[in-house]
């Protein structure tokens, strides 16, 4: 298993990983554009927001 593939939140995280996510994935809910600037988190939650 690839560890893209396995759910964020089942790894050990830190508080601003955790963050990050779940800005990402409230973007991704809302319909915004995906931001390579932003951190790995981040866009694994807009990326999961998507599916």
């Amino acid at each position: 298993m690839n560890r893209d593939d396995e759910p964020f939140l089942l790894k050990q995280r830190s508080d601003e990983e955790i963050a990050d996510y779940d800005k990402g994935f409230e973007c991704g809910q809302g319909g915004g554009q995906n931001d390579d600037t932003k951190s790995e988190a981040w866009q694994r939650g807009w990326a999961e927001a998507q599916e």
